[in-house]
């Protein structure tokens, strides 16, 4: 199963399609590519953010 986790509400980052048996480690599971990616969604409407096709 996967989720959407809000990363920094403040910046609105948002990181689609996170592992949810690595929620309970986020901090070891998110990389900055992870990040990247969200802000590119955040970023970009037309991405959809439950799209989890490579």
């Amino acid at each position: 199963d996967y989720g959407v986790v809000l990363i920094d509400e403040r910046a609105g980052l948002w990181v689609a399609m996170v592992d949810d048996a690595a929620a309970s480690g986020l901090q070891e599971a998110l990389s900055a590519e992870d990040v990247a990616r969200g802000a590119g969604v955040f970023a970009n409407p037309r991405i959809d953010p439950m799209d989890d096709r490579p």
